[in-house]
């Protein structure tokens, strides 16, 4: 389980990691390509992913989506963004 509290990973290449159970509360990871990475149990409290890459991510729940604090141009998979926007509460 990888700790990257507040890491700063912008832009980086993390194609198909293995992320799971990794600590990414409050990291960087605007205009990161994360595409086909594992994030099964990854926490995403407050992390940015503005402008992130997510397309294909695999094991990436509603849930954690709901904890960001930004996705803003954000690209997920087409399924994941019709529930996202009913079940997070937006204040």
């Amino acid at each position: 389980m990888a700790d990257l509290r507040r890491a700063d990973l912008r832009e980086a290449h993390l194609l198909w990691a293995d992320l799971r159970g990794a600590d990414l509360r409050e990291a960087n990871l605007g205009k990161t390509h994360i595409e086909g990475a594992n994030l099964e149990g990854a926490d995403l409290e407050e992390a940015d992913l503005e402008e992130a890459n997510l397309d294909g991510a695999r094991n990436l729940s509603f849930e954690q989506l709901c904890k960001v604090k930004t996705l803003c141009n954000t690209k997920l998979n087409k399924e994941l963004l019709i529930p996202l926007s009913t079940r997070c509460e937006i204040t």
